[in-house]
């Protein structure tokens, strides 16, 4: 993020990030507002962004698109938390609250550098015997109500082979949002969704969600071009 950032102090023509999600997500946070371009050389275990936009996962590959690529502005999402603590982060791909940031959170490192995606399985694995069921309350435009798992894309691509908020287009700047209820757990909910002809509850065009858990300080998700582009 710190180098991202002086590059867009300095203006400069394009920075070029190799990595995964979590490498490109600094990035992002970086140059969001400046008028500095972003080029993608997919790397990292899954590359949400990178299947998103079809590039090559193949480095030299995606490399050779740069000198022809459109140039395009991306609104971001913005997530933070009131009253404040901590900074303000945008995401490009998903946000959201629930179980599956729980198993993410959760991966063994040193297994995910060795095992790549099975890292990822085995958190959820674990989870389905450890995660407790927990509840928060949801606002979104004039709706409110109780969930066990949110997951905000702005993308189509969830993670691997799975879509789940397919409503969602990265560039025309459509996101969506998936609810899971307090019907069973979870981490149940979300495996079953993940299975192709199966759907959560979808919310369409809300610029804003609050989401919070007994008494602790909101998360705020907002949307939009007034939120951040790059």
């Amino acid at each position: 993020t710190i180098l991202a950032r002086e590059a867009a102090r300095a203006e400069r023509g394009m920075v070029i990030g190799c990595g995964g999600d979590g490498t490109i997500n600094e990035i992002v946070n970086g140059l969001a507002g400046s008028r500095v371009p972003l080029a993608i050389l997919p790397a990292g275990t899954a590359n949400v962004l990178g299947k998103e936009l079809g590039l090559p996962w193949d480095i030299p590959a995606a490399a050779r698109l740069i000198p022809t690529g459109r140039l395009e502005r991306i609104a971001l999402g913005l997530a933070r938390t009131e009253p404040p603590q901590g900074p303000e982060r945008y995401f490009i791909c998903i946000a959201g609250a629930g179980v599956d940031g729980s198993m993410v959170y959760g991966v063994n490192s040193r297994l995910k550098q060795a095992t790549g995606t099975l890292a990822y399985w085995l958190s959820g694995l674990e989870h389905f015997f450890t995660y407790p069921l927990v509840t928060f309350r949801v606002a979104a435009g004039d709706r409110s109500f109780q969930a066990a798992q949110v997951i905000v894309g702005r993308t189509k691509h969830y993670g691997g082979p799975f879509r789940i908020t397919v409503g969602a287009d990265l560039l025309s700047d459509r996101f969506e949002a998936a609810v899971v209820d307090c019907d069973r757990h979870p981490a149940v909910q979300l495996l079953v969704n993940l299975i192709p002809g199966q759907a959560l509850e979808l919310l369409e065009n809300r610029s804003l969600f609050r989401i919070q858990h007994n008494g602790t300080p909101e998360l705020i998700l907002e949307f939009g071009r007034g939120h951040g582009v790059i």
